[in-house]
């Protein structure tokens, strides 16, 4: 698997991913924190808001990541993640993790780096940088299928399919953060990422019990499983599909 890994950052190496996991969460605060430096909103309003746009936009970002990973096959038909049995699963599991890894920095990048700005800047600080921290691993969390789903689609699709899903994905998880969402987010793993953390920043301001959503990340966690193992399915049978020179 290691293996696998390390081949995937040599494919990624001189492409815009890398470049993509570092310019968007650099970007990405520095244009929030600008703005909240002068805008009459509550600090505590102003992390809320800026968690939520990320939970909506990560779909359509982690969309866009899977489909520029997918597209690295596309000059040798997809034949590495196809070559033997025995390896197949690899190549694909080597494929997913190493865009989560990717992923996971540039989460830790846009909330932490936010959080460490965010009381100089404005000169507030409503939550520790422990929260902040929690809040990265809490977006990235819920994207962990997301991915998976989204290296599917390309490998079946393309790109306009993908990208596409992507954009309703996004909508979707804007939608869930209201009352629409309530008893339904815990089925689409698109909201997850929205919808958690911004309970955790509801559990920090002591304005929901923990208790309350057990079953609800239960539910979500069973739907992350799930997923996963039926697209694991899916690809021991994939056998690429035509591609026209």
């Amino acid at each position: 698997m290691i293996r696998m890994i390390k081949g995937e950052w040599k494919k990624m190496k001189h492409t815009p991913l890398l470049y993509l996991h570092l310019w968007i969460p650099l970007l990405a605060p520095a244009v929030f924190l600008l703005y909240f430096r002068y805008a009459p909103w509550e600090p505590e309003q102003e992390v809320c808001a800026y968690a939520e746009v990320l939970g909506i936009a990560y779909p359509l970002v982690s969309a866009i990541i899977s489909q520029l990973s997918v597209e690295l096959e596309e000059p040798g038909h997809c034949q590495l993640l196809l070559l033997g049995q025995e390896r197949k699963w690899k190549a694909f599991a080597g494929k997913w993790t190493a865009l989560l890894i990717l992923s996971f920095g540039a989460a830790v990048t846009a909330v932490a780096g936010f959080g460490f700005l965010y009381g100089p800047l404005t000169g507030d600080s409503p939550f520790q940088m422990g929260l902040y921290v929690l809040l990265a691993l809490t977006l990235w969390g819920g994207q962990i299928p997301i991915y998976l789903l989204h290296l599917m689609l390309g490998l079946v699709s393309g790109r306009g399919v993908s990208i596409i899903i992507g954009v309703g994905e996004a909508v979707l998880a804007a939608l869930f953060l209201t009352g629409l969402g309530d008893g339904r987010w815990m089925f689409l793993p698109c909201a997850f990422s929205g919808r958690w953390s911004s309970y955790l920043l509801l559990y920090e301001r002591n304005l929901r019990e923990a208790a309350d959503l057990r079953g609800e990340f239960l539910l979500s966690a069973a739907v992350t499983v799930l997923a996963a193992a039926a697209v694991f399915i899916w690809y021991s049978f994939y056998e690429g599909r035509r591609y026209s020179d």
